[in-house]
């Protein structure tokens, strides 16, 4: 019994002693210029200039640029140098007006220029709004939905992507507005094979699709919204239709992306898409159309709303 013990302890004590740190030479990259600015039309642009960081830097240590020009140019014609403010935003005065191109130069001393392009295509109008009620018997109990169509026409001629977005705006009893963003879900084969569900601009969630499978036609995006995303009494539903870019549709696809693989240790490593030259970082906008769906949820205590 006494020699197990002392082969026992032996062993231990190997594992324990056994121990090595091995330095790791890891090459620190240039540090480059990051520029991000997503704006939408008829809105003025904010743009904010930092410093890249390193792989084993994390948000903490973002160094903000505040003596940067930046300067924005709409249609091949200069629009105006950007006032710089804290934390290295920089604001413009005029506002982004749909269907025009900007470009941004942003110059640091020391630093490369770094230029990048986006094109803010029009608004596309939602053409209608078709709802119905339906029911259906899941786990023990009947659950009702809101079906809703949302009618719009692409333009021909051209690749356009769209992302689609609802929030529930109410009053509540002390008059002040509450704002909540719906989930919804889809309830037709393209959007499992074709859109992506994911963050917006602006803190909202919503799909995001391009217009593969149905370039310059008419589109019915038909979508579910069960009874727990809706609120007893009047719904404020406000449907918003994103009208986006290329370069933003890339941005948004790769960084949800990356935002669903940054915890998994298993995961293949997720490029974000940048559009900036001689640098890093997003430039780009949106247009966006509205429309409202008021519904009201009543209770009846029998048979549920």
């Amino acid at each position: 019994m006494n020699r197990f013990f002392l082969i026992l302890s032996f062993i231990i004590s190997t594992l324990f002693s056994c121990t090595k740190v091995i330095d790791i030479d890891i090459d620190e990259k240039e540090k480059k210029i990051v520029v991000n600015s997503i704006f939408c039309s008829d809105s003025i642009i904010n743009v904010q200039v930092s410093k890249s960081l390193g792989i084993l830097e994390d948000n903490a240590n973002v160094q903000y640029i505040n003596n940067a020009e930046v300067r924005i140019v709409q249609n091949g014609s200069p629009l105006e140098m950007l006032s710089d403010n804290l934390f290295g935003m920089y604001h413009s005065e005029n506002i982004a007006q749909s269907g025009k191109s900007y470009n941004i130069e942003v110059t640091v001393p020391g630093y490369s220029t770094v230029t990048a392009t986006t094109n803010l295509p029009s608004p596309v109008p939602i053409i209608s709004i078709d709802t119905a009620l339906t029911v259906s018997f899941l786990y023990n109990q009947y659950i009702k939905n809101l079906n809703c169509n949302i009618r719009f026409q692409d333009p021909s001629g051209a690749d356009n992507y769209y992302a689609l977005a609802i929030s529930n705006e109410t009053i509540d009893t002390f008059g002040y507005s509450n704002k909540n963003y719906v989930w919804y879900s889809g309830s037709d084969p393209f959007i499992d094979n074709e859109a992506t569900w994911g963050e917006l601009p602006n803190n909202g969630y919503g799909t995001i699709f391009p217009d593969a499978l149905f370039d310059g036609n008419q589109f019915i995006f038909k979508i579910t919204i069960d009874e727990y995303n809706l609120y007893t009494g009047t719904n404020n539903l406000i449907f918003y239709l994103y009208s986006l870019p290329q370069e933003l549709y890339r941005y948004l696809i790769s960084f949800n992306l990356y935002q669903n693989a940054r915890f998994d240790p298993f995961a293949e490593p997720v490029q974000v898409y940048s559009n900036s030259s001689n640098g890093f970082g997003i430039f780009t906008g949106y247009s966006i159309s509205c429309d409202t769906v008021l519904f009201e949820k009543t209770w009846n205590t029998n048979e549920g709303w």
